[in-house]
């Protein structure tokens, strides 16, 4: 069952999902399963519920792509795992920032390629993965503005912000037309 409950505090969260642990699942094989917006909260609870109850295990925690992902799932077939899960992800940009013409359609892109050694290129690869999957949860306004050819019109940014602004949604236009989601949602 989803449930959801609103508080601008984490205590109140915390000790309502505490008290909704307490009662044991149906099946002692069924994995208790929490959504959370980053890895800080996840070990937040999980020290949390080891403390309230000696132990905490046998808990799947889940970002929200993932977990939609996987209730996409059970509707109609798809691969285990996103593509747009930033361990598979991660690759697809790695592999983008090797094309010569992509990357030297933009300039703050090349420049910093241009001086990083293939470990800093996997990294800013990395990076810049889990940073479209976390716009793929909470910026689709960003990702819609990009796909369409425009900008997402994001507050303060100075010239270099535009141009990351830039390469970002090149490169979002880029993954989303190979891997066929420009023109289906």
């Amino acid at each position: 069952m989803l449930q959801l409950n609103f508080s601008n505090r984490f205590e109140p969260h915390l000790d309502g999902l505490l008290r909704a642990m307490a009662t044991p699942p149906r099946s002692p094989f069924e994995r208790e399963e929490i959504i959370v917006p980053s890895a800080a909260i996840r070990r937040r609870i999980e020290l949390a519920a080891a403390d309230h109850f000696g132990i905490c295990s046998n808990v799947q925690f889940s970002y929200l792509a993932q977990w939609l992902w996987r209730q996409i799932g059970h509707v109609i077939p798809v691969s285990e795992t996103s593509p747009f899960t930033s361990s598979v992800l991660t690759w697809r940009v790695l592999g983008i920032f090797g094309e010569k013409a992509f990357v030297a359609e933009h300039p703050p892109l090349a420049n910093y390629l241009g001086q990083a050694d293939e470990v800093m290129g996997y990294e800013l690869a990395a990076r810049t993965a889990a940073m479209l999957e976390q716009y793929l949860t909470y910026r689709t306004d960003w990702l819609e503005a990009w796909l369409s050819g425009k900008s997402a019109k994001i507050q303060n940014l100075d010239a270099a912000g535009k141009a990351d602004e830039r390469w970002q949604a090149a490169l979002w236009r880029r993954i989303a037309r190979d891997l066929g989601t420009d023109t289906r949602h």
